[in-house]
C-alpha cells in the first residue's frame, strides 16, 4: 500500500514538472506567432476570454472563447493532430476536476480558405502521463453504494387499490 502511494505522488509531481515546463514556454505566451505552414505567420492573441488569430493581409477574426482559471491562461500547443505534415494549433479551453481531462480546441489551416478552421476539441491529447496517474488512483481507491428502499402498503378494496398512510 505504502508504494502505490509513493508511486502515485512520483507520477503526480512528475505530471506537474511536464505541465510547467509546457507552461513556461515562450511560444505558449498570447500574443504568440505561428506558422501553419512554413511560409504562413499567424500571430494569435487575446481579449478578455476569447482568443483572436490576426492573419497576414490585417484582417482578424476570434477562434474560441477560454474558460476563467486560477492558474496561467497561455497554455497552447502546436503539433501535427492530422498528420498532414502542417503544424496545427492547439488551444487549451479546459480541464476536468481531477485535472486529467484537458480539453483542446483544435485548428487546421483551411489552403483553400486562407484561414484557421476548427476542427474539434481533443481530450487529453498528451494522455501518457494523466493515464499513468488515473490507474493508480484508481486502483488505491474503494468504491460503496447505497440503495434506498422507500416502500408503501397498499389495500385492495374492490376493484381499487387504495395506498395506506
Amino acid at each position: 500500500m505504502k508504494l502505490e502511494y509513493i508511486l502515485l505522488f512520483m507520477l503526480i509531481i512528475s505530471a506537474g514538472v511536464h505541465a510547467e515546463s509546457e507552461l513556461s514556454s515562450p511560444e505558449n505566451v498570447f500574443p504568440f506567432k505561428y506558422k501553419p505552414t512554413p511560409n504562413l505567420e499567424l500571430v494569435l492573441t487575446k481579449e478578455n476570454s476569447s482568443v483572436r488569430v490576426v492573419y497576414p493581409n490585417g484582417n482578424a477574426e476570434e477562434i474560441t472563447t477560454l474558460e476563467t482559471r486560477n492558474w496561467n491562461d497561455n497554455y497552447n500547443i502546436t503539433k501535427d493532430f492530422n498528420f498532414d505534415g502542417f503544424i496545427d494549433l492547439g488551444i487549451w479551453v479546459g480541464v476536468a476536476p481531477r485535472g486529467l481531462n484537458e480539453n483542446y480546441d483544435i485548428f487546421i489551416w483551411d489552403e483553400k480558405e486562407h484561414k484557421l478552421r476548427k476542427v474539434t476539441t481533443i481530450v487529453n491529447p498528451d494522455i501518457e502521463e494523466a493515464f499513468l496517474v488515473e490507474n493508480i488512483i484508481d486502483t488505491t481507491c474503494q468504491d460503496s453504494s447505497q440503495i434506498c428502499v422507500h416502500s408503501r402498503r397498499y389495500k385492495i378494496i374492490g376493484d381499487e387499490i387504495i395506498a395506506d398512510k
